[in-house]
Parts: C-alpha cells; sequence; structure tokens
C-alpha cells in the first residue's frame, strides 16, 4: 500500500513538472531573427524570397502560426495607407531546441516596401 502511495506522489510530482515546464515555455519560447527577402522579377510575374530564422528555446514541441505580408506604402503617405499586397499564412511545429531556416517564395501582386513576419501561437 506504501509503494503505490510513493508512485501516485512520484506521478503527480511529474506531471506537475511537465505542466510548469509548458507554461512557462510559452513566454518568449520561440525566437524570430535574421529577416531577409529581394524581390527579383521573374518573367511577367513579381515574386519575393522571403528567409528567416526561429529557434525553439524550450524542451518541448511548440506549435507556431507564421503570417508573411509584402506591404506596398504609397509615395508620400503615411502607414495607415498601406496596402497588403502579399500574404503567406502557414503553422509550424518546432521540436525541442530546434533551429530552422524558413525559406519561401511568395507572389505579390506590385513590388513590396517592405516585408512583415508574426509568429503567434
Amino acid at each position: 500500500m506504501q509503494n503505490k502511495n510513493i508512485v501516485f506522489a512520484a506521478a503527480i510530482i511529474i506531471v506537475s513538472g511537465l505542466l510548469l515546464e509548458i507554461a512557462v515555455g510559452r513566454d518568449e519560447a520561440v525566437i524570430f531573427s535574421n529577416l531577409q527577402w529581394i524581390c527579383p522579377y521573374r518573367d511577367d510575374e513579381q515574386h519575393c524570397a522571403v528567409s528567416f530564422e526561429l529557434v525553439n528555446q524550450t524542451a518541448v514541441q511548440q506549435v507556431r502560426e507564421v503570417n508573411m505580408r509584402g506591404i506596398r506604402i504609397s509615395p508620400g503617405k503615411k502607414d495607415a495607407n498601406a496596402r497588403i499586397c502579399g500574404q503567406i499564412n502557414f503553422s509550424i511545429l518546432l521540436e525541442p531546441h530546434e533551429v530552422i531556416a524558413i525559406r519561401e517564395l511568395m507572389f505579390v501582386v506590385a513590388m513590396p516596401d517592405e516585408i512583415t513576419v508574426s509568429i503567434r501561437e
């Protein structure tokens, strides 16, 4: 009977530790860096080659939603008049402590002035 109590207590401690690690691992768990982009013309279409890195800093898997946008800002206007000229959305699963380089070719309807990338849970 005493062995069952010890096993039960150990199981509770292990599960609590895992849940705590998952909860703590959410804040700043995935780091985004090294955004680079170039938009060469290809035939009659326009494409932008976008690359960046994601780093999972935790010991647990992380799933993230990635949104890449090409932004066109009208000359002489502020950001309020910016419009999206290209966009890619996808989900990615990062293994514990994984570093991954993302490279995507994004179709754009106009040459962007900037490329933005947002990473969300």
